[in-house]
């Protein structure tokens, strides 16, 4: 677990703890995160999933909060190696506070605290039918890395996915 805790204007965004694990799952549920055709998970099954980011070196699983209500949840993972590495797994928020300007700046935000622990790459997945997402993560730096054709089987039908990249430039 990776432990985060930031202000933006009137947003927080802080690591998930077990106290807020009823809030969050409620979350989940209630905007639709897993797309893929399943169901939510159950509770049980997102108290695992919330102990193994617990008990992860480099597992991150933030809330983003505005008045003390969830508005949007932000999970990922760094593998240290040479160049570190951040795979971002799911950001995401309320359609009522998804404006470009905030989503933007969140990132932004987000990238600023793991790069001053020398993250020098960043990896997002999404699917190629995700068009808003991929025009957002260009805008936010994020390049090509391969297409994924047929990797994964979705309610009968294969479903593809776009890796992107985004890193900083080595200043030798």
């Amino acid at each position: 677990m990776f432990q985060v805790d930031l202000k933006f204007e009137d947003i927080c965004i802080e690591s998930i703890n077990k106290d807020d694990l009823v809030g969050v799952y409620n979350w989940v549920k209630d905007n639709n995160v897993y797309k893929d055709g399943r169901e939510n998970l159950d509770f049980k099954d997102f108290c695992d999933r919330f102990l193994e980011y617990y008990l992860g070196e480099g597992e991150v699983f933030l809330k983003i909060t505005r008045n003390n209500h969830i508005i949007g949840l932000f999970k990922g993972a760094i593998e240290f190696k040479d160049y570190n590495e951040f795979w971002i797994r799911y950001f995401g928020l309320k359609d009522n506070v998804n404006t470009e300007y905030i989503k933007n700046s969140l990132l932004k935000k987000i990238i600023k605290i793991f790069r001053e622990f020398n993250i020098g790459k960043f990896y997002v997945i999404i699917s190629s039918d995700e068009k808003d997402e991929l025009n957002f993560w260009n805008k936010n730096g994020f390049l090509l890395v391969k297409i994924c054709d047929d990797i994964v089987n979705v309610k009968e039908k294969d479903k593809t996915f776009i890796l992107l990249k985004e890193e900083i430039k080595s200043k030798n």
